[in-house]
């Protein structure tokens, strides 16, 4: 990153990350600095409110992969102080030269194979403005430097090397490592997964392009469990084809490599590579032939991508179960290459639990690509199967960080791609989201509407976190008017306010101190109350419909951690209070998923949260049932030592609350 005068000027590097693509890249978790413009907003600073002094940029957290390449596989760039990229470039004291892109350029035809990389690369950029579920590059930055060995002392020369740098945003997790980290998805987690993956390859190869590289550790997703691809665009920088008998180029362009230490390890991680990308010594000479003199026809099929899409549905199925991948190595993956042998396709195959994925992956995995589908009809199989349910497409608004593109878009427009989708949603939206949607997604999931009771709640939870969502918009633009004084920009009805404020207090009144069923009483009391109210007609539901509701949960909770406003808190511990007492929410996810928040939120610094948190968290451990030998010592060993603090807390309805709640939990 030093050899690049932008990164270096604009970024830090914070930590080397593990790459899954092998040594071709090395990757970097860096953070921009606040101090400065963002290198894309160099042309056009944004004034700031008051029009004295700019807008104080926040601290961005990105990801940037660094690779060296040879010089003569730029053959047909521009010399004299020439750019490789189509926008201009600052020429350094040393002669070479530094180039920073959006790829906001139009390519009429690439002359080379950086105009072509820009081309895909923009590409992407567009189909990511109408598909969230793809993240692409967004800066490019390559430079000539020294090489060692040059008497010179210049950046000419048949062993010059060219330093390449890629920035993305940053997301939360890989897929590799949340199929490794408790709590594991159950069979609606791993179709939805899957089922995202699937319409994302889909959108990619829609847009005209191919990933080339489809792993584990190049599928992102975000804390609310949105799925992304990620690196992709630059498949022409990895060659194609392999030699069958020699692993060089797999372990340089592909195989997982840590720098954690300074010996280089190669780790041995699953294979998805396709097939008909490994060929014979013989082979590939000629091949290697004819990409040296077209370099820019070096690119992959969407068969290849679909190849490693099902190798990746194996793996969401069997990797939280230690199963790992469909090819735990080469030698698996060469043996059913070249020799036919299904045997561990056959074994791995059999144990996905899900048919209906069992079916798709089976045809994913065939040998040869003419024999597999495009990923659009995958998609549509998997609708006709069943495994896309209803709840699926309520989820997919849950999940999503921006808002919908707009219908119709100036394709004149030079503004940076990266800067149409910077609108994103914050936890406080998404979770005023979750609740107004509750009612139909339990309708879509279990076939029936919420009880009497329960919809009479909800109307409240509604009111509520939409009074607080305008009440933090309008604050944030005025700064000084309050949401009382300004509603509907009119006179305020004080009467009304006072006994709109009395209800509320009434009802908080009746919910911050439930009736908790006791552990002597049975556990069906409550089910069989709720299922008195709920309607008759009651809508027939597949086992992966209703068992989706530990999605919304998960978006629910995950949602919860960040958010800022205690209404809204209290809104969404309602809720998850009322979701765990349904059938369909298991004791496991009761243990891992509901228990670990509310602990959490016992120091919570409002004290209305704390007190309903602990309610919930006594409301959800008297409903559990079974648990594994592990989750034994939970209450003495964990929940005993979190809840130590609140008899002493300075809030009364926390010692209250404790109080009420103390007996069952001892």
């Amino acid at each position: 990153m030093e050899a690049h005068e932008v990164l270096r000027s604009y970024y830090t590097a914070e930590k080397a990350f593990a790459t899954g693509s092998g040594r071709l890249f090395r990757t970097y978790r860096v953070r921009s600095n606040p101090s400065g413009p963002h290198p894309q907003q160099q042309q056009s600073s944004t004034p700031s409110t008051d029009g004295n002094q700019p807008q104080h940029q926040p601290s961005v957290v990105a990801i940037c992969k660094v690779a060296w390449l040879q010089e003569e596989a730029w053959s047909t760039t521009t010399k004299s102080g020439g750019t490789s990229s189509p926008e201009a470039a600052s020429t350094d004291a040393d002669g070479g030269t530094s180039t920073s892109s959006t790829t906001a350029t139009k390519f009429k035809q690439p002359q080379n194979a950086v105009q072509s990389i820009l081309r895909d690369l923009e590409y992407l950029q567009r189909a990511a403005r109408h598909n969230p579920a793809i993240i692409p590059y967004t800066l490019w930055c390559d430079r000539r430097v020294r090489t060692a060995g040059n008497t010179n002392n210049t950046t000419n020369g048949p062993n010059a090397v060219r330093a390449v740098a890629l920035l993305r945003p940053h997301v939360y997790t890989t897929l590799r490592d949340r199929l490794r980290t408790r709590p594991f998805w159950n069979t609606a987690e791993q179709t939805y997964a899957v089922v995202q993956l699937v319409r994302a390859v889909a959108a990619l190869h829609g847009a005209g392009l191919t990933h080339g590289h489809i792993s584990a550790d190049n599928v992102g997703l975000t804390s609310v469990g949105r799925l992304v691809l990620l690196d992709g665009g630059v498949p022409r920088l990895k060659k194609t084809y392999l030699a069958a008998d020699d692993p060089t180029d797999y372990l340089y362009y592909f195989q997982k490599t840590s720098y954690a230490t300074t010996i280089m390890a190669t780790e041995e991680t699953s294979c998805s590579v396709a097939p008909e990308r490994f060929v014979p010594a013989a082979s590939m000479a000629e091949r290697s032939a004819t990409e040296k003199e077209a370099p820019t026809n070096n690119t992959t099929t969407p068969a290849m991508d679909v190849f490693s899409v099902g190798c990746l549905v194996v793996e969401i199925c069997l990797g939280s179960e230690g199963g790992g991948g469909c090819f735990d190595h080469l030698g698996q993956l060469l043996a059913y290459a070249l020799r036919n042998d299904t045997t561990i396709v056959t074994q791995r195959l059999g144990k996905m639990a899900s048919s209906a994925l069992r079916a798709a992956a089976k045809h994913m995995l065939s040998r040869h690509p003419d024999d597999r589908l495009t990923a659009a009809a995958y998609v549509e199989r998997l609708q006709a199967t069943g495994q896309i349910p209803p709840t699926f497409d309520w989820l997919d608004d849950l999940v999503a960080d921006q808002p919908p593109p707009p219908k119709e878009e100036d394709s004149t427009s030079s503004s940076p791609p990266v800067r149409a989708n910077m609108n994103v949603i914050g936890p406080d939206s998404r979770l005023v989201k979750c609740v107004q949607v509750y009612p139909e997604v339990v309708h879509a999931a279990l076939g029936h509407g919420l009880a009497a009771t329960t919809m009479a709640k909800w109307q409240r939870w509604t009111r509520t976190t939409a009074n607080a969502d305008n009440d933090a918009g309008k604050t944030k633009e005025t700064g000084t008017k309050s949401h009382a004084n300004t509603t509907d920009g009119g006179p305020v009805d004080f009467a009304q306010m006072l006994a709109e404020t009395e209800a509320l207090l009434q009802s908080l009144d009746m919910q911050v101190f439930p009736e908790i069923s006791s552990s002597e009483q049975p556990k069906d009391k409550s089910s069989s109350t709720r299922l008195s109210e709920q309607p008759v007609d009651k809508e027939e539901r597949s086992e992966l419909c209703q068992s989706s509701l530990t999605i919304y949960l998960q978006i629910l909770i995950s949602t919860l951690r960040h958010v800022l406003r205690p209404a809204s808190k209290w809104v969404a511990l309602q809720i998850v209070d009322d979701l765990s007492s349904q059938d369909y929410i298991s004791d496991e996810a009761r243990l891992q998923r509901i228990v670990p928040v509310m602990v959490a939120l016992l120091q919570d610094t409002d004290a209305l949260v704390r007190a309903t948190a602990l309610f919930v968290l006594t409301q959800t451990l008297t409903q559990v049932t079974v648990f594994s030998p592990s989750d034994a010592p939970l209450i003495p060993q964990y929940v005993a030592k979190r809840i130590s603090h609140l008899p002493a807390d300075p809030a009364l309805v926390v010692r209250l609350a404790f109080a009420q709640c103390m007996p069952l939990l001892a």
